[in-house]
């Protein structure tokens, strides 16, 4: 909970300019207001862009943000800290609502946990966020993260894709390289099937993509093309191999796949109920026509 006088500071920033006389950001910005003494502010033109706090413990108080304007923020840095449960704590007195579009950097720095109150604080502020080489086995959803358009999770220990990180609306990039998932990603698919605005996922190389009606069923009656999974290094899109369970996907490029194809391969109604019986109907006569 807040003490009485960060919500003073809280609510006397509401009220008042960052260019307002007496406020000195790089005089608020010295190690020693801040109480850490790894904690550094990028400065131009009177405001705050780039806040750098490396080292940070969980053992150890907090930095105090309290008297930050951060109207301009774009980075905020605490990459390299030890954070085993990253909760709300190093950043309850960060009024990011001043702010939007930050990029936040929490790379290599010991998270094994994320506690849900983390994202519900961080809120709208975040475009993207760096939670690489960590030791993270499960993430909590990103819903309240309103604005996030990249997450970079590579370097972690995650064996099946967590489905929560589609809880953020308008997330488009997906860094996963480096983690547990088993050298057969094909049933990794279904667990993106809530990301609505992805362009572009991220795995290792190489690995074997076999599109089977059980892989491919449940993502395509809600999409209309394939999930856009990548190899990490050449950015190449990932292919359909030839353990494919049809001929009809073998060789094809998995993001270019079609609802409409893969529905008449596959008996889609048993994902969509009664009242899509007519489209796997629809689908059929199409995938006829593309084999004759």
């Amino acid at each position: 909970m807040f003490d009485v006088i960060t919500i003073l500071n809280i609510v006397s920033r509401l009220f008042s300019d960052d260019t307002s006389a007496g406020y000195d950001p790089a005089r608020a910005c010295q190690p020693t207001s801040l109480g850490q003494p790894n904690c550094h502010c990028g400065i131009a033109d009177h405001h705050i862009y780039r806040i750098t706090c490396q080292g940070i413990s969980s053992g150890n108080s907090s930095p105090n943000f309290t008297s930050l304007r951060l109207t301009e923020l774009q980075t905020l840095d605490f990459s390299h800290s030890h954070l085993p449960v990253l909760d709300r704590r190093p950043f309850e007195t960060l009024f990011l609502r001043q702010a939007s579009q930050v990029e936040v950097d929490l790379s290599s720095s010991d998270i094994r946990q994320v506690k849900p109150a983390t994202f519900a604080l961080l809120g709208g502020a975040v475009s993207q966020l760096d939670l690489s080489g960590n030791l993270l086995t499960w993430v909590p959803s990103m819903r309240p993260l309103t604005q996030l358009q990249t997450v970079d999770l590579s370097d972690n220990r995650l064996a099946t894709f967590p489905p929560e990180v589609c809880h953020a609306p308008t997330l488009s990039h997906i860094h996963l390289s480096g983690n547990r998932f088993p050298a057969q990603i094909a049933p990794q698919i279904n667990h993106f099937i809530q990301c609505r605005s992805l362009e572009k996922v991220y795995w290792d190389e190489p690995h074997s993509i076999s599109c089977t009606c059980a892989s491919l069923g449940h993502y395509f009656y809600e999409h209309a093309r394939g999930p856009p999974f990548l190899s990490r290094r050449q950015a190449h899109p990932m292919t359909c191999d030839d353990s494919s369970s049809d001929p009809v996907f073998q060789g094809c490029q998995l993001m270019t796949l079609e609802r409409a194809l893969v529905c008449g391969v596959c008996n889609c109604t048993q994902y969509s109920g009664s009242s899509h019986v007519f489209l796997a109907s629809w689908c059929s006569l199409l995938v006829l026509s593309y084999l004759f």
